[in-house]
């Protein structure tokens, strides 16, 4: 049994999709597109608020949140993260290697034992191979 440790700093698909399209895509259009002055000044926001995060980060337990998703910093940053989405995806084609996909698995667990049996996530491990296998 290993102790169940939630990950409200990058835990879900929408967080990684987020991540992704400001901390890669995004500068990598900028390099392509440097006049793109929306684009910049979303990512700048999003550099900014992502900043005050970790540095609030650094100075919490890994098992505690900076704040409730709803509040700022975290409310915000998810508002710059749509908003760098939405830059990215108006009226320009992507490239097919900047493309974002994920698998979220969630294990079969009650939080109320506050473990995860290993056997679950070696299941959660064979379907990924097979899945790779594929």
């Amino acid at each position: 049994r290993l102790p169940c440790i939630e990950s409200p700093n990058c835990a879900d698909a929408l967080e990684l999709r987020g991540r992704w399209d400001a901390e890669v895509v995004a500068p990598q259009i900028l390099q392509e597109c440097p006049q793109d002055a929306a684009l910049a000044q979303v990512v700048s926001e999003y550099d900014s608020i992502t900043a005050k995060i970790r540095k609030l980060m650094d100075t919490i337990p890994a098992e505690d949140r900076v704040c409730s998703m709803n509040k700022a910093p975290r409310y915000t940053r998810y508002e710059a993260m749509l908003k760098v989405h939405e830059l990215l995806n108006r009226g320009r084609r992507l490239d097919q290697r900047y493309w974002f996909s994920c698998v979220n698995l969630s294990y079969d667990y009650s939080e109320d034992f506050k473990c995860v049996e290993l056997q679950e996530i070696e299941e959660t491990i064979a379907i990924v191979l097979g899945f790779i296998a594929l």
